[in-house]
């Protein structure tokens, strides 16, 4: 019995302690420090430089997952400008298509799925495609992809 006590104690112990990091960990940067970083994250975007503007389109994905109550709508307009420029790196467009999925914003979704119906560039195309489904599928739009719950 005392075994089981000491282990149940340890293990309350130990997930206290991991839920209290996960939360020091959400708050690493202030409101304005966010603002900062997104500036820097817009300047990198238009960028004539298609790795600067991975390497921005990238960021945005990490910071992302640190600050995921920011909205960063600055950052639409300058992903969309890659993700429809043709003559932009198809690398380039690919991840400012991610991003763009990412932010979920309308804007960001009408310029991936105008991209898979219009683009020249068939990769490019199949990927916005893909993300266009699986958009269509988290609103409860597209029904085929979505597993049966019949037996």
């Amino acid at each position: 019995m005392k075994r089981l006590l000491l282990i149940l104690a340890a293990g309350t112990i130990a997930c206290g302690t991991l839920f209290a990091v996960q939360t020091v960990e959400r708050h690493l940067f202030s409101q304005e420090q966010i603002e900062r970083i997104e500036k820097n994250i817009v300047k990198t975007l238009v960028s004539d430089i298609p790795d600067l503007q991975i390497n921005g389109a990238l960021t945005l994905h990490r910071f992302r997952e640190v600050a995921p109550e920011y909205g960063w709508n600055r950052c639409i307009i300058p992903l969309m400008h890659i993700l429809n420029g043709e003559e932009n790196d198809p690398s380039a467009r690919l991840i400012a298509a991610m991003a763009l999925h990412e932010l979920r914003s309308s804007r960001g979704d009408f310029a991936i799925s105008r991209n898979a119906q219009f683009t020249d560039n068939p990769r490019v195309k199949r990927y916005c495609a893909i993300l266009t489904r699986m958009r269509l599928v988290e609103q409860g739009k597209l029904r085929s992809l979505q597993p049966s719950t019949n037996p």
